[in-house]
């Protein structure tokens, strides 16, 4: 599994968004790993992941 998020630029302890059905949006994935939101301190992203999660649920 580490090799693989290796492969794919994850980050240790970045998060990544699951939907109900079990499969990762490689958008938010992406947002998560290149955008301003993977400059933010760890513990702003903890707190931010479950936020993104619940605002693309609604969408």
């Amino acid at each position: 599994m580490a090799a693989r998020e290796r492969a794919l630029g994850l980050r240790e302890r970045q998060p990544i968004l699951v939907s109900p059905g079990g499969r990762v949006d490689p958008r938010l994935s992406e947002c998560f790993r290149r955008s301003a939101f993977s400059a933010k301190a760890e513990g702003t992203q903890v707190t931010y992941a479950p936020l993104y999660r619940l605002f693309f649920t609604f969408l």
